[in-house]
């Protein structure tokens, strides 16, 4: 897998990266696993020593949508996205060894929800609102 670099002039720029069947949306979490993987950084505690070894374990590929979906970063299959945790467990936080995709991993479903919308009080003139706000304020004794 080969990370490419963005000239300066143009900025910094999020890439997506194509990873067998699936595809990584954010090249600069990439990188961070990358250099996870490749040693040039260590984790800086045990627990990430551990999820890196037991990362290691499921090969090259496994590995690194493991830790990418620990960092968070969004992966597409086909035309949709994935929820995190596909392939990452946070409850025991371990790897997993077989993701098992199925509908409810997906992350890019559409919900309606209807708004509910607060009814002011029906057609009350200025006057009317003016008076109810004076007697509101003389029973507070303001």
């Amino acid at each position: 897998m080969e990370v490419k670099t963005v000239p300066d002039d143009q900025g910094r720029r999020i890439q997506a990266r194509q990873l067998g069947k699936f595809t990584l949306l954010n090249d600069e979490k990439l990188g961070r696993v990358m250099d996870w993987i490749e040693g040039v950084v260590v984790p800086p505690n045990d627990e990430g020593k551990g999820i890196l070894k037991a990362a290691l374990e499921l090969g090259k590929e496994g590995a690194v949508l493991a830790l990418y979906d620990r960092l968070g970063g969004a992966v597409k299959l086909g035309e949709r996205i994935l929820r995190t945790g596909a392939f990452y467990d946070f409850a025991t936080k371990t790897p997993l060894a077989k993701p098992n995709i199925s509908e409810e991993d997906y992350g890019d479903e559409q919900v309606l929800v209807r708004k509910k919308v607060k009814r002011g009080v029906k057609a009350e003139s200025v006057g009317e609102r003016m008076k109810r706000f004076e007697s509101k304020a003389k029973a507070s004794g303001v």
